[in-house]
């Protein structure tokens, strides 16, 4: 795992998140319990604080929609 401090704050990884080895996590990042976060993905918390975290099956999820620029 690359995990990077970003101005001193540092992300907080819950112990049963998986984290893919070649992913990258930079700053105010907080990833909850049973997160995966796959190969390749890069999530940084330079800006504001960013939660991925789970729900319970009982609420509506949403999926994460991305575009390329």
């Amino acid at each position: 795992m690359n995990i990077y401090s970003y101005h001193g704050i540092r992300p907080i990884i819950k112990p049963s998140a998986y984290i893919h080895p070649q992913a990258v996590i930079i700053g105010n990042v907080e990833i909850g319990e049973e997160v995966y976060i796959g190969p390749n993905a890069v999530i940084r918390g330079d800006w504001g604080k960013l939660s991925l975290k789970t729900e319970p099956m009982s609420r509506k999820t949403v999926p994460f929609m991305f575009s390329r620029i």
